[in-house]
């Protein structure tokens, strides 16, 4: 098996930017892993050493790191390190879906009032309820 190459971490993020610190070290490292400059397989630098490249916390690393855990990029096992896992559907995750948007685009229509009325009558003393 092919070694892979060290990750090289030539990047900074914006201290004078409005977005969060760990957010923009989240989105860099999936521009990476999604661009393939960091393939699969690729085992991360430790936490103290990205700390150090990205110049933040190690606490600051740890957060990002677990956000791409939980979206399924990275996997990481004790004393072993981080690796990369993964650089596809779940590079999509971070975004909500615009259910207004999808609903627009399907051939039917949101019926928003009838909707409304069946919760309103839900409760309705008047109303048997049969589920």
């Amino acid at each position: 098996m092919a070694r892979i190459a060290p990750l090289v971490i030539d990047w900074k993020p914006d201290r004078t930017s409005n977005v969060p610190v760990t957010e923009q070290i989240v989105d860099y490292m999936c521009h990476q892993v999604s661009s393939g400059v960091w393939p699969i397989g690729a085992r991360l630098p430790s936490q103290r050493a990205m700390a150090e490249g990205f110049g933040v916390n190690r606490s600051t690393v740890v957060a990002a790191i677990t956000e791409l855990a939980d979206y399924g990029i990275v996997e990481g096992l004790h004393g072993a390190g981080t690796r990369i896992v993964s650089n596809t559907w779940s590079l999509m995750l971070p975004g909500a879906p615009d259910w207004a948007d999808y609903v627009s685009s399907g051939f039917f229509e949101a019926n928003n009032a009838t909707i409304q009325t069946i919760n309103r009558m839900e409760f309705a003393p008047n109303i048997a309820r049969l589920g």
